[in-house]
């Protein structure tokens, strides 16, 4: 089954919303937890040139206070040395989950995901 890509408008945090096309921003990590009422995600998309795309979602769950708003924001990390370290993209991980307020937990569970790099 072939996936279907489409563009997707993401929220950054302190810059202006961007907008990408699913195909070349393919999901690379993608963590989820439920605690007290609420579902978080933090998902990571890498493009072919090094670029990192970190997002965070925070929603309510279904039944939960609908006075409750979703939160999302996300940061675009470029990997200026331009090799495997995927230091940018962990930074960005923690960041976006710090400004989120985002646990610990979910923040390993999404480095534990990326894709393993040769060494």
């Amino acid at each position: 089954m072939t996936a279907k890509h489409r563009y997707l408008t993401v929220t950054l945090f302190d810059e202006p919303p961007c907008r990408i096309w699913t195909g070349d921003w393919p999901i690379i990590a993608d963590s989820r937890r439920a605690v007290q009422g609420w579902r978080y995600q933090l998902i990571v998309r890498q493009h072919a040139d090094g670029r990192a795309l970190v997002s965070g979602i925070a929603r309510p769950a279904a039944g939960v206070d609908d006075d409750l708003r979703e939160r999302r924001g996300a940061i675009l990390a470029t990997n200026r040395m331009r090799n495997d370290d995927p230091a940018h993209i962990t930074d960005a991980i923690r960041a976006v989950a710090d400004r989120m307020e985002f646990g610990d937990d979910l923040v390993r569970q999404c480095i534990a995901l990326l894709p393993a790099r040769t060494i």
